[in-house]
């Protein structure tokens, strides 16, 4: 089964290595946040889309300064 991740509209290189990797991607302000094995934003700072009050068991991963293949390995890691 394919693992569905939330990713900031920002990450669109970041979507397409994802998509090449078998996961399924859903743009972060359309996800829903029960249901996606991660949460992808650009920066931890951006407060994705000022949600401070996000209630998800879903790891919140900052792709700021890290390439695809680190997010990747990073998701491999938590069985994502």
């Amino acid at each position: 089964m394919k693992k569905v991740v939330a990713v900031d509209d920002a990450l669109k290189p970041l979507e397409k290595r994802l998509k090449q990797e078998g996961y399924n991607t859903v743009k972060l302000q359309e996800a829903d946040y029960d249901h996606v094995g991660a949460i992808i934003v650009n920066s931890i700072d951006d407060n994705f889309m000022n949600m401070q009050d996000t209630m998800t068991k879903a790891p919140v991963i900052e792709a700021s300064g890290r390439s695809p293949e680190e997010i990747v390995k990073e998701l491999r890691r938590r069985n994502i």
